[in-house]
């Protein structure tokens, strides 16, 4: 019988590759931020405004991870161990390994979790299997399967704008004034 490990005994060094740049004041790596987020929320309303969106989704899904991401960094700050964070899901399940850790999960943290629990599915269903008929998606056309993904859509653009408010409102940049 083999026993599952905690989550929190998937962290890697703090400098593997796959982990997340943490932001500092004034720094290249912010100002990229800066401008990518800025973009891709142009090219999120481009996306959708077009039609594109299992573009928008992606965009989406990656500024979630993002935020996360960079939540998880600010709780494991100054620790040698950090989270590798490349998928949305991964990127959950560490969000909630770290808060438990550092005791600071609330009733905000549960209604984020959990929205972003309910919204992966459907962020995967529309990357991954729009084109796959199931039983259960027999009688879904073309135009239905459209509006699931335009649904999804318009719930991750909602979904990311509370991730970055909750993340926003518990992080502070180390050695910001």
């Amino acid at each position: 019988m083999s026993s599952k490990k905690p989550h929190s005994d998937t962290k890697v060094e703090a400098s593997h590759p796959k982990v997340r740049v943490p932001g500092q004041k004034k720094s290249n790596q912010n100002n990229i931020r800066r401008e990518l987020y800025t973009k891709e929320f142009k090219q999120i309303n481009n996306a959708y405004d077009n039609g594109f969106f299992i573009e928008a989704i992606t965009i989406i899904d990656s500024m979630i991870t993002d935020r996360l991401g960079a939540y998880i960094q600010f709780l494991l700050h100054g620790e040698d161990k950090q989270f590798a964070v490349g998928s949305l899901i991964n990127a959950l399940v560490s969000f909630g390994s770290a808060t438990k850790e550092k005791g600071v999960r609330d009733e905000d943290f549960k209604q984020i979790y959990n929205k972003i629990e309910s919204w992966a599915p459907k962020r995967n269903n529309a990357v991954h299997e729009f084109v796959i008929i199931r039983q259960d998606s027999l009688d879904e056309n073309a135009d239905v399967r459209l509006q699931k993904l335009k649904d999804t859509a318009d719930e991750g653009l909602l979904l990311v704008r509370e991730v970055m408010s909750y993340t926003s409102k518990r992080t502070k940049i180390p050695n910001e004034e």
